[in-house]
C-alpha cells in the first residue's frame, strides 16, 4: 500500500473531521505504512494531504479550523460532519475574502495572476504584456510595452 493510499484509507476509517497528526497515528496504529527510520512522518502525511488538494483531487477536502490548522475529511463523508460547521467556515472564508464590502472591484493586475495559474493548470500556457505610462514627452510614445512570460 502507497503512502495515499493509507491516507485515504485513514479517513475513510475515521469517517470524520481530523487533522494530519491524528491520520499519521492511525497509519502508524493500523500498520498501513511502514514509514522506516523517516525522521517526521507527520510533515509527510500534510504535504500531502496539501498535494491533494493542490492538484484538486475531488476526494479529500479541507476547512480551516479556529486554531490556525487544517481538518480534512472525505467527500463521501460529507453528511457525518455537521453541516453547521462546514457552513460557518465557508461564511468566514467569504468574510476574509471581500472584508464585509460585496461590490469590491478588482484590479486587473490582481486577476491576471489567477487567470494565469487556472490556465497553466489546464495546460495552456500565456503572456503577460505589461502595459505601463511611459515617461517620455514625445506624443508618439503613450505606452511603454514590456513583454514578461509568465510559467
Amino acid at each position: 500500500m502507497t503512502i495515499k493510499e493509507a491516507i485515504l484509507k485513514s479517513l475513510e476509517e475515521i469517517g470524520g473531521l481530523t487533522n494530519y497528526t491524528d491520520v499519521t497515528s492511525h497509519i502508524i496504529n493500523k500498520k498501513y505504512y511502514d514509514f522506516k527510520d523517516a525522521k517526521t512522518p507527520t510533515a509527510t502525511v500534510s504535504a500531502l494531504l496539501g498535494d491533494f488538494i493542490r492538484v484538486g483531487d475531488t476526494r479529500v477536502k479541507r476547512i480551516k479550523q479556529e486554531g490556525g490548522g487544517y481538518g480534512y475529511y472525505l467527500t463521501k463523508n460529507e453528511q457525518n460532519i455537521g453541516i453547521d460547521v462546514l457552513i460557518g467556515e465557508t461564511q468566514t472564508q467569504t468574510s476574509k475574502v471581500f472584508k464585509d464590502d460585496k461590490s469590491k472591484s478588482f484590479d486587473e493586475r490582481d486577476l491576471h495572476k489567477l487567470l494565469s495559474s487556472y490556465l497553466k493548470n489546464t495546460g495552456t500556457y500565456s503572456k503577460t504584456i505589461f502595459h505601463e505610462q511611459s515617461n517620455s514627452k514625445d506624443n508618439n510614445q503613450i505606452w511603454t510595452h514590456s513583454v514578461k512570460l509568465r510559467l
